[in-house]
This record gives C-alpha cells, structure tokens and sequence, in this order.
C-alpha cells in the first residue's frame, strides 16, 4: 500500500534536481520502497483525528484529511527516496552499524550481509519534518514538532 502510484513518483522526482537515482530503479524496486515508506509514514507519529472507518489500514486518510494531503504524499514521497539511496535496511533510532565482521589476530569472523540502519533524522530533513507537523504530535529526537496555529 502507498499513497502515491509509481507514476506519481515519477513526476516527482523528475522535476526535482539531484534526484536522478530514482530513475535507474525498476519498477518492482520502486513499488517496495513506496510502500515500505507509507509503512514507515504510518507508525512515525500519533497522528491527529481519526480514520475513515474503524477497519482502515493505512494511517491516511483521516476525518478532516481526505483525500490523502499532499503534504503526506510529499513526505512519503522523501522518505522512499532516502530509503533507496541509502540502504534498504531497516530504520532504528540509533545510528550505530550492526557488527558485520570481528578480528581477533589472524581469525577473522564475519556474520553474513549488513544491514544499513536508517535514523529518522537520516530519513527526514527539517523541511519534510515540518510538513508533518499539521497532522500528527511527531516528536524527532529531542526535537518535538509543534504545530503553529495562526490567527
């Protein structure tokens, strides 16, 4: 499940500099990370209001955010982005690398494939962060995002 189609995804990116590498990606490979970004999206904040109907899935859209917003579109949008170039590893809140590999004198062991652990603050920059901001109580690191209210 995602909120935007592979072709959505596509206009996206191409009228965006420095995004060419989501061009060079098959479709099979987009789709996943378009949907492990919308898994990612839904689980990232207590989200304001409440779904559709109790037997909703996705976290969007909600009563009072229907359709989906754009907003949310555009943040699952970066964060499938930041998931291909960057790994396709799962997410932590710790930036630290698994062991892969230990030397002890002249035996090496090495434990298989490794895992690149995205942190949140790897996935989403202050711009997209703030996004999110009219929609959910997200908090990132030690930075919780208030939404402004205006007048």
């Amino acid at each position: 499940m995602s909120y935007n189609t592979i072709s959505e995804a596509d206009t996206y990116f191409s009228g965006k500099f420095g995004y060419d590498t989501w061009a060079t990606y098959a479709a099979p490979k987009k789709s996943q990370l378009l949907a492990s970004a919308s898994q990612y999206l839904d689980s990232l904040c207590p989200w304001y209001g409440s779904k559709l109907t109790p037997s909703q899935v996705p976290a969007f859209p909600r009563v009072g955010a229907n359709p989906v917003p754009n907003d949310i579109k555009t943040v699952e949008l970066e964060i499938a982005y930041s998931m291909g170039i960057k790994g396709t590893g799962r997410i932590s809140e710790s930036s630290e690398a698994p062991l892969t590999e230990l030397k002890a004198g002249s035996v090496t062991f090495k434990f298989g494939k490794k895992t690149v652990n995205l942190t949140k603050e790897e996935l989403l920059d202050d711009l997209t962060r703030s996004l999110l901001s009219n929609y959910g109580n997200c908090v990132f690191g030690s930075t919780k995002i208030i939404p402004m209210v205006l007048a």
